[in-house]
């Protein structure tokens, strides 16, 4: 008998567990992870943050072609026990406000949640606390060499900070998340008691003891790194300013940072929304062509008014249940089908890089001398931008980028596979 080995069985549970099954959005709903914004300075790349073709793959309920591996897995796991604790040990050092609070942007449809509120205790000043946990050493290098915090970091923090702006307002957010979480609760419980299934995502808490201190001056924020080799910790402080363009960009440690305006993460998100509304009318244009219609009782989201915040589903006979599910499937299916040049976002960065491009990379400092040596001795056959390589949807994009590729079906997936042959770090 062969030795048991216990990680091919949690390994295999665990990545099952937090990745599940891909599916397609019944709302424009778009994820803080997915912020980007467009670069001030554009003459090495356009964006900062997650592609749109990423994460309208996700919205769509794209097939998965380069799925994470367990030690991705359990990083996360690792990233999510560093915010635990720090939020515990905020509460022992008396310094807690509040953890998990919500707060919806009606603008652009989405649902945020800041890990900890808290306050400074010689002055009562409310602060956000971003926690992230990193490792390796091109992210120590940037974050505690550098002294620069990860940009896509930044755009996600700084945006919590320009829709908190001040304490008073900050107050009224945190109130109406704990209103909205016991509301959630309730209604959970009341469908329940109708054998309907539906959960939310509100965990927010507060001590109301500190919220009623908390003062109602500017909010800044703490964008804190732990690292999970070294346990070496990092803070930044991070704060919005409006210059004299009327934009508004963060601030580092007292430093103006241009690279990229908050406007932009707002306009970003409404353009990736556009793609799905877009994509969803055509879809039931042609089903609604071919004589399938969605039942009587089923709201499509056609429109950004359509969209509410915590959408309840309604209540439905098993049979209707069953109807609405085909329809949506259907749909979901015929939105997958359309053409992606058409309906779909290009891709916004590059999993392989031209010559060209590779020399323009290496004059400008963006490419290190290792790697473009081993690029010209011809030991390294391809490098592209970072965030291909631990895209999701690899296989589905490089159709576009590569369609000389298409057919290399065994080739392909070697190539996807090569981590090595990327740079660096892309900023």
């Amino acid at each position: 008998m062969g030795e048991f080995r216990i990680f091919e069985f949690l390994d295999e549970a665990l990545v099952k567990a937090e990745i599940g099954e891909p599916y397609a959005s019944r709302t424009p709903a778009v994820w803080p992870s997915e912020a980007s914004a467009s670069r001030i300075d554009r003459a090495l790349w356009n964006i900062v943050g997650k592609c749109h073709l990423a994460a309208f793959y996700r919205m769509i309920g794209m097939s998965i072609t380069n799925p994470a591996d367990a030690i991705s897995v359990w990083k996360w796991i690792i990233g999510r026990s560093v915010e635990e604790h720090l939020t515990n040990q905020a509460k022992n050092a008396g310094v807690y406000v509040a953890e998990g609070v919500k707060h919806w942007i009606a603008e652009v449809g989405l649902s945020i949640e800041m890990d900890v509120i808290s306050l400074d205790p010689a002055t009562n000043d409310p602060w956000v606390v971003e926690v992230k946990s990193f490792a390796g050493y091109f992210a120590s290098k940037e974050i505690m060499t550098e002294n620069k915090p990860k940009l896509e970091n930044l755009i996600q923090i700084a945006l919590y900070l320009i829709e908190a702006n001040n304490g008073k307002r900050l107050k009224d957010i945190i109130r109406t998340s704990l209103a909205n979480r016991a509301a959630a609760d309730k209604k959970q419980a009341e469908l329940a008691a109708q054998g309907i299934e539906w959960s939310h995502r509100n965990r927010s808490k507060a001590d109301l003891a500190a919220l009623e201190k908390m003062t109602d001056n500017k909010v800044r924020g703490k964008l804190v790194y732990v690292d999970r080799a070294e346990a070496d910790r990092k803070e930044f402080t991070i704060e919005i300013f409006e210059d004299f363009d009327g934009m508004h960009y963060p601030m580092v440690d007292g430093v103006p940072f241009k690279v990229f305006t908050l406007e932009s993460v707002y306009h970003r998100y409404k353009t990736l929304q556009n793609y799905w509304f877009q994509a969803r009318a055509e879809a039931v244009r042609r089903l609604t062509a071919k004589g399938v219609k969605p039942p009587a009782f089923t709201t499509l989201i056609l429109d950004p008014k359509d969209v509410q915040e915590n959408m309840v589903p309604p209540v439905l006979t098993s049979k209707q249940r069953d109807q609405e599910a085909a329809y949506f499937k259907q749909l979901e299916a015929e939105i997958r089908n359309l053409s992606p040049n058409e309906f779909y976002p290009k891709p916004e960065y590059e999993w392989s890089y031209s010559p060209e491009r590779i020399e323009q990379l290496f004059a400008a400092g963006a490419l290190g001398k290792t790697k473009y040596g081993k690029y010209k001795k011809d030991q390294i056959k391809r490098i592209g931008d970072w965030q291909c390589a631990y895209c999701s949807y690899q296989a589905h994009c490089l159709k576009r980028q590569r369609p000389d590729l298409q057919y290399q079906v065994d080739d392909l997936l070697a190539l996807l596979s090569d981590k090595d042959a990327e740079v660096e770090i892309a900023s």
